[in-house]
């Protein structure tokens, strides 16, 4: 409505739609039954099914544990294996359970529209299909941090566990519904998850209001110049063309720049500007790329296909170009707009929303990515080293159908140290050292033992190597060195790398879209790229500074926003993309990532009364004074400081009308 009509239009209709709403309101209320959550007794009975059905996989997966036949999964040891083996099972069984209550529920609410939570639910309004589960399902797996509950008694979670049992029910699985209620064992582990996301809220409000800080000063003084560049308020070009297309995002549709689709079918509805004699997008672009003007090519592109697809005849084409191009200018943003903070507080906002958790893959803790806070903090304070560091390796045509194939290249580029696969044993009286191989670490790697032991002879710079069986002798005592020396040889033969890529310590083979993928844990992005077995166009790290030094400051643009879309995307917020690629584009402007702490974005501003506003106040007020800085009273934060008008928004326009 607000793209089609005037301001007072708008305002009418909210005046009246609200008036209505709240008589609605007042007479039907809004309330809630239990018969609205109540299920039928098949899935009632497949609830009990799947949960014993899943009780049953769990018994066989600790029976394979406790026997040690349980299948390793690539880059995992025995233990992590075995809990990414459990937390796959209780993740399906609710995933199954939550599919048949959600379909039954969209059918109650077609018969039963005064089922006024599950509308709420199905609409997305509010809540999600996960709460409907929790009430009339089960509420199924506690998490902890990354994975199950496992701290707690000697050698069990709870009191009330036997000693040992690592089974389904005894690390948290929760069976019952808030409908039925929980018994006492299921309440307690329920309570542990609850406790968490406490803490999470708590410390989550304090670093979000922080994050929103530092964003707000990075970015305050950015505004749109009258070209529709953005630039800093010393002049300096943050963005070439707002957003990428010029648009302001609260006069876009949804984030695209006009609605084409809308434009094309309006005019269709008028016979007289249709045809049957259908006309290619090229033949199109031809005969009326004069009347382009400054419509986006993304935007010119997909009005031609609609023009092409509905049929429109010339004159119907012509308005439909005419009225794309009104549109796209009304679209437009205004000229001294103050976006910088609109972009600050877009991030900012959301933040509190914002979980402290990680994200898993293929329900489980395979390969955990930052996900929330934190990983919002990493990507603006541009962190040389990320918490989660993570590569998404996708794989040639030969391997990437091939799941065996793609196992054996996972297993090939994890990083083996000599300290990985062996123990060592140092007797300085005599000057010797024994290395000897570890079988379950072996095992775990899949490696061959004669052929460890050969690298690991060939490692060995000073003292005699002999081979006896798994063990590796070296004797020190013809070389005469002192012993701080011995020690350090023996260290540094510890951390050599025997096989594999540098930094990549664990990895999983997933399958996405019909190919399968590798995930690791760890990076090295220069390194994996020059593999033959690597699709190095579409491989990806979510290093930041990474990408940064191998494939320059552009590529670490688009994936600071990529990254910030992807975060926020996870957490069902949705910020418009021309937000976040300004934040992009002011952290990589100087051709370095700098971030919005006071080492980054901060210290570089030309103002220090604007330095002096944020941190270390005294401190860029002495230096300032020192050095003989001029304050050229050109931002926000220094002409509030001094009592002038701000230079954004309407304080930039300096033309004075006259009655």
């Amino acid at each position: 409505l607000a793209r089609r009509y005037p301001p007072e239009v708008i305002r009418n209709f909210y005046d009246k739609f609200s008036r209505i709403f709240a008589d609605i309101i007042t007479t039907k209320g809004m309330s809630v039954g239990l018969q609205e959550y109540e299920i039928s007794q098949e899935i009632q009975d497949t609830i009990k099914e799947t949960i014993k059905e899943c009780i049953r996989e769990g018994e066989q997966i600790v029976k394979k544990r406790n026997d040690k036949s349980l299948q390793l999964i690539p880059g995992r040891n025995f233990e992590e294996s075995f809990e990414i083996y459990m937390m796959r099972i209780t993740s399906e069984a609710k995933q199954k359970i939550e599919s048949l209550i959600l379909r039954e529920k969209v059918e109650a609410m077609l018969k039963h529209p005064e089922y006024n939570s599950i509308v709420m639910i199905i609409s997305g309004s509010r809540g999600g299909s996960i709460n409907l589960v929790n009430i009339s399902g089960l509420w199924g797996q506690t998490a902890v941090r990354e994975g199950r509950p496992s701290r707690g008694y000697h050698n069990r979670v709870l009191s009330l566990e036997k000693e040992n049992d690592v089974g389904v029910k005894a690390r948290g699985f929760i069976t019952q519904n808030f409908l039925k209620g929980m018994d006492a064992e299921e309440y307690f582990f329920h309570a542990i998850g609850g406790r968490q996301g406490e803490v999470d809220t708590g410390v989550s409000t304090k670093v979000s209001g922080y994050l929103y800080r530092r964003l707000a000063n990075s970015l305050k003084d950015l505004f749109v110049d009258y070209d529709y560049t953005v630039r800093t308020s010393s002049g300096q070009i943050v963005q070439a063309f707002y957003g990428d297309d010029g648009v302001f995002p609260k006069n876009s549709l949804l984030g695209k720049p006009i609605d084409t689709l809308g434009i094309v079918q309006d005019i269709a509805q008028n016979k007289e500007k249709t045809t049957r004699a259908k006309l290619s997008v090229e033949a199109l672009e031809e005969k009326f790329s004069n009347l382009r003007g400054n419509l986006p090519e993304k935007v010119w592109k997909e009005l031609l296909e609609h023009i092409v697809e509905y049929g429109l005849n010339e004159d119907g084409s012509k308005e439909a170009i005419e009225r794309a191009k009104d549109s796209y200018e009304k679209a437009l943003v205004e000229p001294c707009e103050a976006v910088g903070i609109i972009a600050a507080q877009s991030l900012g906002e959301p933040g509190t929303q914002l979980t402290l958790r990680t994200k898993h893959y293929a329900g489980a803790a395979e390969v955990s990515v930052g996900s929330g806070i934190q990983r919002i903090e990493e990507i603006v304070d541009g962190r040389s080293k990320t918490r989660y560091a993570s590569m998404t390796i996708y794989l040639n045509e030969e391997l990437r159908k091939n799941k065996k194939k793609a196992e054996e290249f996972a297993k090939d580029i994890i990083e083996v140290k000599v300290q990985d696969i062996a123990r060592v044993k140092e007797d300085f009286a005599k000057q010797i050292a024994e290395i000897e191989l570890v079988d379950e670490w072996v095992s775990e790697r899949n490696l061959n033992k004669e052929e460890l032991i050969d690298k690991i002879k060939e490692a060995v710079k000073k003292g005699k190597a002999m081979k006896r069986g798994d063990k590796l002798i070296i004797q020190f005592a013809d070389e005469k060195l002192p012993l701080l020396k011995i020690r350090n040889e023996v260290l540094k033969l510890m951390r050599k790398r025997l096989q594999g890529v540098p930094g990549i310590e664990k990895t999983i083979v997933v399958e996405e879209k019909g190919e399968f993928v590798i995930k690791t844990l760890g990076t090295n992005l220069k390194a994996i790229m020059k593999r033959p077995e690597v699709d190095p166009y579409r491989t990806t790290v979510n290093d930041i500074v990474e990408i940064s030094k191998v494939l320059g400051i552009e590529a670490s643009r688009t994936a600071i926003a990529n990254e910030l879309h992807r975060v926020l995307k996870e957490n069902n917020i949705k910020v418009d993309m021309r937000h976040l690629l300004l934040i992009a584009d002011m952290l990589t402007a100087s051709g370095e990532i700098k971030g919005t702490v006071r080492t980054g974005v901060m210290r570089f501003k030309n103002s220090p009364f604007a330095r002096a506003a944020f941190e270390e106040t005294v401190k860029h007020l002495f230096d300032a004074a020192l050095y003989g800085e001029r304050e050229a009273l050109r931002g926000i934060a220094e002409n509030i400081i001094v009592g002038l008008p701000i230079k954004v928004g309407s304080g930039r326009v300096e033309l004075v009308m006259k009655e």
